[in-house]
């Protein structure tokens, strides 16, 4: 079961996460799941369990998705909400809090197996000031 936040009546103490699937938490291989990004299912289910809401945004649908959903699931990591708005707006931009994507800028990214992904752990690093100061 997908559950979906409201932002507006979250706790203020509620972090949306926005986080793309290929080359964010895994290797890009599409339509395969490429292998993990080190530290990335680590760092979502530590986000999770201080609270934070993960809302997956990818380009993914159909089989593809169905393959990104086993795989997160199969290592304990369980969205929030899957390419899908909020309620109280027709916007189809998901709302959060940050948004993390191997394409946008400022994201660390750093080259595994001759792939491009996230670099969860200086991005944890980066995140945790915010993170402490609203979850913590």
């Amino acid at each position: 079961v997908v559950a979906s936040v409201d932002p507006i009546n979250t706790p203020l103490n509620r972090v949306v996460i926005v986080v793309d699937f290929d080359g964010t938490i895994v290797q890009h291989k599409y339509p395969h799941v490429g292998e993990e990004a080190p530290g990335a299912i680590e760092c979502l289910k530590r986000l999770q369990q201080r609270g934070a809401s993960i809302v997956l945004w990818t380009m993914r649908s159909g089989m593809p998705l169905a393959d990104a959903m086993t795989f997160l699931a199969e290592r304990g990591v369980v969205p929030d909400a899957v390419n899908t708005q909020e309620s109280w707006t027709t916007s189809e931009k998901p709302y959060g809090h940050v948004y993390i994507d191997d394409r946008a800028v400022g994201i660390p990214c750093w080259v595994v197996n001759g792939h491009k992904v996230v670099d969860w752990p200086r991005l944890e690093s980066l995140l945790e000031p915010m993170l402490q100061e609203c979850l913590d």
